[in-house]
């Protein structure tokens, strides 16, 4: 949903790939956070209560889930605009080799 919002501000709201960035994580960081606190809030009754069988599973979801959030909300915008930038480098490696290494105006 973070990747599509960002493709969401930049095609329909124009805004460049970094500021984009920045907009769609903060328009999602709450439904984000409040999806995984409830799912944890879930989960947690079966962490404490749920016996030998559950218990480890119950664990095991929560810190991968709480995990997978962080990954969501601090690794994907940087990676994100590494590929933009990665992008403009390689169009513009691509545009100056079409025109003979003459930079078009």
């Amino acid at each position: 949903m973070l990747i599509n919002r960002i493709g969401i501000e930049r095609d329909q709201n124009g805004l460049e790939a970094p500021r984009a960035i920045v907009e769609a994580a903060q328009r999602r960081f709450r439904p984000i956070l409040l999806t995984t606190a409830t799912t944890v809030a879930g989960l947690l009754p079966l962490w404490f209560g749920g016996g030998p069988m559950y218990e480890p599973m119950a664990i095991t979801i929560i810190f991968g889930l709480l995990f997978a959030t962080l990954l969501t909300l601090g690794v994907v915008p940087i990676l994100y605009s590494l590929f933009c930038v990665l992008s403009r480098e390689v169009q513009g490696i691509r545009i100056l080799k079409s025109t003979g290494g003459i930079v078009p105006r």
